[in-house]
Formats: structure tokens, sequence, C-alpha cells
């Protein structure tokens, strides 16, 4: 399935075998930020500028954030919604029973741009750097954080012991993961290291 949403909110679907209409073009509320499908194409999720996200063809509200939405995936098992906002918050709720918070993950100290759910595991880039989170333990935060440099080389540190299979999966989608450079804005490169300039000036003050 294709969704094509227009500035005049009105929202088309196509099958992309034939590129036919799957359904009538119908009008959305508010300006989408972004959508996805779920695996079974039954039902197309989009976030908004008011900070909801609503399942399109229902026009079910899914779940709402007190601020913009600016991305929304599925996992990869269809069991979790995660939501990210310009509040550096990237919220993990239940699916289909999302009021249901399943967590927060926190860290980001900008907004967040993109998240790339895959092998369990969410990616969401913002402010130049890329937070990894392992949903199923999601309690232990984040777990290590790749820094994208303008080399476009990826560079692991680790925070705390890391399981081999994390790791793995990662070099499986690094292709993946640069694609999220060109979504974050580079003028937040700039802020970044300003704001980490400060904090080590602080430091020895």
């Amino acid at each position: 399935m294709l969704a094509i949403v227009m500035s005049s909110k009105i929202c088309f679907i196509y099958r992309r075998s034939d590129w036919i209409y799957q359904c009538s073009p119908f009008m959305l509320p508010k300006t989408p930020t972004s959508g996805v499908f779920t695996s079974d194409g039954n039902y197309l999720i989009l976030s908004d500028r008011a900070g909801f996200v609503r399942q399109a063809n229902e026009g079910e509200i899914l779940l709402g954030h007190i601020s913009m939405v600016l991305d929304v995936k599925l996992s990869d098992n269809g069991r979790f919604l995660l939501s990210a906002d310009r509040d550096e918050k990237l919220r993990v709720s239940r699916y289909p029973q999302s009021f249901v918070i399943h967590c927060f993950c926190l860290g980001h100290s900008s907004f967040i741009k993109s998240i790339i759910s895959a092998y369990n595991i969410a990616f969401s880039a913002g402010e130049f750097l890329l937070f990894c989170y392992f949903l199923f333990f999601i309690f232990r935060s984040s777990l290590f954080f790749i820094l994208l440099n303008n080399d476009n080389n990826v560079h692991i540190e680790e925070i705390k012991n890391i399981d081999g299979i994390i790791v793995i999966s990662l070099n499986k989608i690094k292709d993946e993961i640069l694609c999220l450079q060109k979504k974050v804005v580079h003028e937040n490169l700039k802020n970044y290291l300003e704001r980490k300039r400060k904090r080590n000036s602080k430091k020895y003050m």
C-alpha cells in the first residue's frame, strides 16, 4: 500500500501491485506528519501536528501527546506503537490498546525527528544523535547510542553491557541507520556541540 496526503489534507491510498485506488480519497482533520500501515495493510496510522495519532480508516484517536508528533512506527511484531514528539520523548504504547503506555524512552535533549524499528530495537534520531532501545527490556533505558559523523561512519559507545544479538542486529541494518542522517536537521549538530562545550566548561569552573 502507498498513502499520499496532499497539503489540502486529502488522503489517497493506492495498491502498489497495480496502482489502483484501494479506497475513495478522504479528508483528514489535521495535517499529518508521518504514517505507517499495519502489517496486514488493513489500517493506516497517522500522526499529526496537533499531537494526535489516529487510525485514519476509522478516524479513531489512538493516543495523544502534548506536543507535535513528528514520527510514528509499529514494532516488527505489531505489539507496540512508537510515537516521537517535539518534546524529546519517544513513547511506546501497546497496540491496539494504545491507551496502555508500555514505557517512555528518554535521553534526547532535543526533538526526535525519526524512528526506525527493526529486530525489536527502536532507533530514534534527533540532535545529530541516534539512540537505541531494546523494546523487550526497555526498563534498562538506552543501552548505547550511535554518533553520526560527517564521514558517515557509525561509532558505537557502550554504556552498559550489550547483548551480542543486539550488536549483530545493528550490523544488519547499518544502511538503514545511515539513511536517518539525511532526516536529521544538520543545524542540530552545531547546537549539540555548543551544549557539549558549555557542559565541559562548567566542569572546570
